[in-house]
């Protein structure tokens, strides 16, 4: 769904080289990702850990925490 802090993680992925595809993906597809991350305007970055009871993701936690740090970080500067 369209929103700022989608957005924003988009924005921020592509500044940092990261690839983003915007596309319907299957379960199977999802089940094998590096990393599932959820966006909200509270959370910013949160990854899915779990589909259907199973584990997912937790294959790129340096990139995961790279962006959760930046987004954090931009969030507060621009709210101080």
């Amino acid at each position: 769904l369209a929103g700022v802090a989608r957005a924003h993680l988009i924005k921020t992925c592509k500044s940092f080289g990261i690839e983003v595809r915007e596309e319907p993906y299957t379960l199977e597809e999802m089940m094998a990702a590096d990393e599932i991350i959820v966006t909200a305007s509270g959370t910013l970055c949160r990854p899915a850990e779990m589909i259907d009871g199973v584990g997912v993701g937790g294959k790129a936690p340096k990139l995961l925490k790279m962006l959760q740090d930046y987004l954090m970080n931009d969030y507060i500067e621009k709210t101080n």
